[in-house]
């Protein structure tokens, strides 16, 4: 399953596309990108491609969506492509032509549209209008798209933690940069109870994970929950995103949140490693409880450079949960889920 990328350069009311002279999608316009190299971080993959196709070198760069293409025909075969999308605002150099592709500007209200991929028609715009989401796209033999859908991710960001601000001494970072995008969940029961993962009796933090390279958010979201806590869920609204930089270690995470309601347990299947730390899943009866619950957490499980970040973000996105159920209740939306 290779992992692309597609970089689009945009200055005033302009946007750089390029055709692409050789290999799949000859004769197309397009943007600018191409393969994920072995541990490269994908925004590392972005600023190399752009390099190598068209010879500028990106200074400042925003992630916008992930794309996934299903079934895409390709030698005659079937494959799955993820494709993260991204728009470029300042670089070093100008565009030129490669053996790859040919870049042009174009006026934003006059882009060839007829010319790129059709799903292009689907993600381009609500890139250019500044919009974050996922979009998925499946393909028949020929090519032609047959199924597609788009969903938002949350856009809202709730806090931006660092060292200082969680209580922490400031540290000289000591490791090279480490980036990791998290799914988390404030998990409601049918009688409104809230589902936390308990670690080792004494710490308590919201069930979710890591977003695995080419992973959907979402995905990433409904797989932690069945296996950490054994149910498949309602998405009923996603709540924010917290921003992580930890200076001791000089990681940088984005933790994406969504209020979900269990739907069916279908149980789970602890690893060796989860039985030693005696991972479980516990039930709070309100919020004030599980707040208290998590603000006295402590555990020889969880490195204690860590704590304090996962005690604050976590407290944050309870209190936005109560925040947005309590206006659903006022508005009389209910717990409805949420389609994206």
């Amino acid at each position: 399953m290779p992992i692309t990328t597609t970089t689009f350069l945009r200055k005033d009311n302009k946007i750089l596309l390029a055709v692409k002279k050789r290999g799949f999608g000859v004769g197309k316009i397009m943007g600018v990108g191409g393969k994920q190299e072995a541990d490269e971080l994908i925004e590392d993959t972005a600023i190399r491609e752009v390099k190598e196709e068209i010879g500028v070198h990106i200074t400042k760069i925003e992630r916008m969506a992930t794309v996934i293409f299903d079934d895409l025909y390709y030698k005659d075969a079937p494959e799955r492509v993820p494709m993260y999308v991204f728009i470029a605002t300042e670089w070093e150099g100008e565009p030129s032509e490669s053996d790859e592709v040919k870049p042009e500007w174009y006026a934003l209200s006059d882009i060839p549209y007829e010319k790129m991929w059709s799903d292009a028609l689907v993600y381009l715009p609500r890139i250019l209008r500044g919009e974050k989401f996922e979009a998925y796209f499946r393909y028949n033999k020929k090519n032609e798209c047959v199924e597609e859908w788009v969903r938002s991710v949350p856009e809202k960001i709730l806090a931006r933690l660092d060292d200082k601000s969680v209580g922490l001494p400031e540290h000289e970072p000591i490791t090279p940069h480490k980036s990791r995008v998290t799914a988390r969940a404030v998990l409601l029961d049918d009688d409104g109870k809230i589902g936390f993962t308990c670690v080792g009796q004494t710490f308590f933090m919201t069930p979710g994970g890591g977003v695995d390279d080419g992973e959907l958010i979402e995905t990433t979201l409904r797989r932690e929950l069945i296996e950490e806590a054994g149910y498949e869920v309602d998405i009923i609204s996603p709540l924010g995103r917290v921003v992580e930089d930890r200076q001791w270690g000089n990681f940088h995470q984005v933790d994406f949140y969504y209020l979900c309601r269990t739907k069916k347990f279908v149980g789970t299947a602890p690893t060796e490693g989860e039985i030693e730390k005696d991972i479980k899943t516990v039930w709070f009866r309100d919020f004030d409880e599980a707040l208290a619950a998590i603000q006295s957490s402590h555990s020889v499980f969880v490195e204690e450079y860590k704590e304090p970040f996962f005690i604050m973000r976590d407290c944050i996105a309870l209190r936005e949960a109560q925040r947005v159920l309590k206006a659903r209740k006022l508005g009389r939306g209910g717990l409805r889920a949420h389609n994206g």
